[in-house]
């Protein structure tokens, strides 16, 4: 990295001083037409004190020119600009190489007899249509060997999007200076790399609807196949056994019941997951949803041999004080009730479980925390994937493995956020939302 930006800080100074140079260089020149100038109107000048002048000028041109090249960067322009001007420069210094020639050529005395002559005449003429060749042949090749490098670089850049073009995303170009060309370089590879991004998420996202295919396939199968199976028994063995016939129908309704239940999580689940779907919000006090969720929790968690408590924290919000947030209503409820009944599933025996409602900047976050056996460390990443379910010995019959995922869902509708944490075998999930302007 260091050694790319000492290059390019080196042409910088070429740059730089190439064009200070033929610019101190013309205003000489033009200093001298003007000291001459004067001169033929016998206007008396102090040359020396002109001279010396000119050369204090021309020194802060130059310094001037090489700090302004320093300080940015060469565009394309400018590097059209200064391979004219150093062209210029070269047709010149062959001009005044002539120049000097014709001068030694001129001093002899037969050179000038023989030009003189009707064959010397001609000979004169082709010199100076070879010369005048000559001088736009130093101009075409010094300029185009100035602008052959950005020439070179753009017909890569231009083979390189072709192979991009053929599918080959994530490729990128390499990036050569900070000009016009290097951004192009820079935007294509920004582009090759989003498209292959895009490609390998559509290609997650194939998979992802394959497997989601396969498992609805699976965990519907299941029932389906146990609800056949006594139907083909009942058939079988008619009505010749009321107890038995009576024992089939209770699996088969228990069955169809597990089935029932299935279908309306992949249905809520597939409903929250369309790109159209959207919830009603409106402006919603927590306090009181907090309370309907203690009193229908809370008789129900200590029937059961729980501890439960609710903790608001007070350094966050006062005694009382209503909490105020964007949600809506139901699907919230929904949400934290899924989060209870994995709770009342999970939960070791006879362990607490709890909810924390506390306050982070502009946020409102409720915790909701118990001791498990059945969930481990390495299950809680990925709890709010579709259909993972952990430990299969341990997890339940009728789990679907949408439970969570649905309330990930919810949470996410209602622009808020959720996540889990573990600790010495207590997972809690924390749900985080916006509080409205007025509560911040």
């Amino acid at each position: 990295m260091k050694q790319s930006k000492k290059q390019r800080i080196t042409l910088n100074h070429i740059l730089g001083s190439i064009i200070g140079i033929c610019s101190v260089f013309f205003f000489i020149v033009q200093k001298n037409l003007i000291i001459q100038y004067l001169k033929v109107f016998h206007i008396t000048v102090n040359t020396r004190l002109v001279n010396i002048a000119a050369g204090i000028f021309a020194i802060f041109l130059f310094v001037s020119i090489l700090k302004k090249f320093m300080k940015k960067t060469i565009g394309l322009v400018q590097y059209f600009l200064t391979a004219i001007i150093v062209s210029i420069f070269a047709t010149i210094a062959v001009i005044f190489g002539i120049g000097i020639i014709n001068n030694i050529l001129i001093s002899h005395t037969d050179f000038i007899e023989k030009i003189n002559t009707p064959e010397g005449g001609v000979i004169l003429s082709i010199a100076v249509n070879g010369i005048f060749i000559l001088l736009i042949a130093v101009f075409v090749l010094c300029f185009s060997s100035i602008l052959k490098p950005k020439i070179s670089y753009l017909k890569f850049i231009s083979e390189e999007v072709g192979r991009i073009t053929e599918k080959e995303f994530g490729f990128t170009i390499p990036v050569k200076g900070e000009d016009e060309l290097g951004k192009l370089s820079r935007e294509i590879n920004r582009m090759s790399i989003t498209l292959k991004e895009k490609q390998e998420n559509e290609r997650a996202e194939e998979e992802r609807k394959n497997q989601f295919i396969t498992d609805i396939s699976h965990d519907l199968r299941t029932p389906l196949t146990s609800i056949i199976g006594y139907i083909d028994l009942i058939k079988e063995n008619g009505f010749e056994s009321k107890e038995k016939f009576e024992q089939y129908m209770n699996v088969v309704d228990r069955r169809l019941l597990n089935l029932k239940f299935m279908i309306d999580q992949l249905f809520e689940y597939t409903k929250l997951s369309q790109k159209d779907f959207s919830l009603t919000r409106e402006k919603t006090d927590l306090m009181p949803l907090i309370s309907y969720i203690d009193f229908e929790y809370g008789r129900l968690f200590k029937k059961l041999g729980f501890r439960w408590a609710i903790h608001i924290e007070e350094s966050s919000f006062e005694k009382g004080q209503s909490i105020f947030v964007n949600i809506e209503t139901q699907t919230f409820l929904r949400a934290v009730g899924n989060l209870l009944e994995n709770a009342k599933k999970y939960s070791t025996p006879n362990t607490e479980i709890t909810m924390e409602i506390k306050r982070k900047e502009n946020f409102v976050m409720l915790a909701l925390s118990n001791d498990t056996n059945v969930i481990t460390e390495q299950d809680v990443d990925q709890l709010f994937e579709r259909f993972y379910k952990g430990d299969k010995s341990r997890s339940s019959s009728i789990s679907t493995g949408l439970g969570l995922p649905i309330v990930k869902k919810i949470i996410e509708l209602q622009k808020g956020e959720i996540h889990t944490a573990w600790k010495d075998n207590r997972i809690t999930f924390i749900i985080t939302l916006p509080l409205l302007e007025e509560e911040r």
